[in-house]
């Protein structure tokens, strides 16, 4: 079992390793957040707090209700620089609470620090000299790392997170790898003429927000399967590393990025950019053609271009059709048995029947496993589109995973 080795024990307790502090409130925003001191560095979370979280920080602060420490980390090589390793929401709710970007209500009237900037005076007005001053003096804890890499601040960040609420999402975005980097580079990656960030934005019903670490997560998934472990058998092994969960002993894609710390080569992105401009499209073919689709089924569609030989988009949009009307059926033959219209009900069951049927029974398993994106569910899904999704034309992708196996680095 993995544990501290004393060579650890002595470097975290070396001289200037690490300084506590109480700091005014005051002095922390204007002296080191206004001032630029501190940097949030891009493995930080990105602010989602709402306004309702905002809000109860100040009146927190405002009753002099102890907050947790923010934690600082000294920027290796820098004179007065830091990175700002735990603290981020807080600091930016205080930062933009004097920033008068939104108000606090104290008896009934909303207040802000300096100047009121909405509304009308009657309902709002700004601090008094005593609020002023019990904002201004509250003391922050603020525990300072000395002179840490990038590297060691990332493991504090991700030592310190272990103990809050934080996504895996979040936790992927944390991670310290060329991967990590690039997939992060890729927010402005253009499709089209269109950002890829934007595409997510705007299919959120299949994709994710591209803010919040989710895109990048999202990004890791495509990337098990563009680049699977090393096995006998590189088409199952793609199947088997997509699943995202939110907890580490089940995200199979979360052990893959914890274990992938190659260097990303040219021949890798542009391989899995070339992808990425094949998939997009696709998904959003599907979006205007009103096909409802899952992310699962997108991941899917991904694996096929690699690893199917002359996978066919055409039969795919086939074969969602069909199973978009035996769902539909599934479910009017229910609705006709809850009101004892059993003709009709037998109908449904006919129609059903008759299209799982041209499937070989098939469909009823794509619709169980329709939102799986774990091993099972991609390997069923694979078999079926095998079986059913492919001609005699070139292949969608425009080249197989065997075709171009010598560009596809892989993890032991």
């Amino acid at each position: 079992m993995p544990g501290l080795t004393s060579k650890q024990i002595r470097a975290n307790n070396g001289y200037n390793h690490t300084i506590h502090c109480d700091m005014e409130l005051y002095k922390y925003i204007h002296d080191w957040i206004i001032n630029d001191r501190i940097e949030f560095p891009l493995w930080q979370r990105d602010d989602c707090w709402s306004a309702d979280y905002r809000i109860k920080l100040i009146e927190s602060i405002l009753q002099n209700h102890d907050l947790p420490k923010i934690f600082l980390s000294k920027m290796k090589g820098e004179m007065n620089k830091y990175y700002l390793l735990d603290g981020g929401h807080r600091t930016r709710a205080i930062k933009h609470y004097m920033n008068n970007e939104y108000g606090v209500s104290i008896d009934n009237v909303n207040v802000f620090y300096d100047t009121v900037t909405s509304g009308t005076d009657r309902n709002n007005r700004i601090m008094n000299k005593a609020e002023k001053k019990i904002l201004d003096s509250y003391k922050l804890t603020v525990t300072i790392y000395d002179g840490l890499s990038e590297q060691e601040s990332r493991t504090i960040f991700n030592n310190l997170q272990n103990a809050q609420p934080m996504s895996m999402a979040d936790i992927v975005n944390t991670h310290e790898s060329y991967l990590i980097d690039y997939l992060r580079s890729l927010k402005d990656f253009s499709i089209n003429g269109q950002h890829l960030c934007v595409y997510f934005d705007t299919y959120k019903k299949v994709l994710v927000q591209s803010d919040n670490s989710h895109m990048l997560y999202q990004l890791a998934s495509w990337w098990t399967v563009c680049f699977p472990p090393l096995t006998n058998n590189k088409t199952e092994s793609a199947l088997a590393h997509a699943l995202k969960g939110e907890k580490k002993d089940t995200s199979t894609c979360y052990k893959y990025v914890k274990e992938y710390n190659d260097e990303i080569t040219g021949d890798q992105k542009e391989f899995f950019q070339r992808q990425l401009t094949i998939l997009i499209p696709q998904i959003f073919n599907l979006k205007d053609l009103k096909k409802n689709i899952g992310i699962a089924e997108a991941t899917s569609i991904l694996h096929a271009n690699i690893y199917v030989n002359n996978f066919s988009m055409d039969k795919f949009i086939d074969l969602v059709d069909d199973l978009c009307q035996y769902s539909t059926m599934i479910k009017h033959s229910k609705k006709h048995a809850d009101t004892k219209n059993y003709d009709e009900q037998q109908v449904c069951d006919e129609k059903s029947q008759s299209l799982n049927q041209k499937y070989n029974f098939r469909l009823s398993d794509w619709k169980k496993i329709k939102s799986n994106l774990n091993a099972d569910g991609m390997t069923k899904r694979h078999g079926i589109i095998c079986h059913y999704c492919v001609s005699q034309d070139a292949p969608i992708g425009g080249v197989t995973f065997e075709d171009d196996a010598e560009l596809l680095h892989v993890i032991s």
